[in-house]
């Protein structure tokens, strides 16, 4: 048998509710409706290695914050198809130099 951990978890009132309705309907205890509950949950949730490298870095800035989705009200802000990175390359490449041609540019003659 695995070895098991005491843990004290503060709950909100209806959530704790919630819970013992759940066990009562299984006719389990509440403490296996809890950990079925965080196991499934911690099962639904796809190990970072399974993520592609932006939704990594997409996640991470979810968790500490530092990204918000745009909302609908700046759906007038954004008009036209949505490009494919390379279309944007294109395009941009078109209007802007590649930034190593500015550089060496300034630099000058060697």
């Amino acid at each position: 048998m695995e070895g098991t951990t005491k843990l004290t978890v503060r709950l909100p009132a209806a959530l704790h509710n919630r819970l013992r309705r759940r066990a009562r309907e299984k006719d389990t205890s509440l403490n296996q409706v809890l950990i079925e509950a965080v196991q499934r949950g911690l099962d639904s949730e796809p190990p970072a290695e399974a993520l592609a490298e932006r939704e990594q870095i997409v996640k991470i800035l979810k968790e500490s914050g530092l990204y918000e989705p745009l909302g609908p009200g700046w759906s007038k802000f954004v008009s036209g198809p949505i490009l494919s990175r390379e279309e944007l390359r294109r395009l941009v490449g078109a209007l802007v130099p590649p930034l190593s041609e500015t550089i060496i540019e300034d630099r000058g003659p060697r």
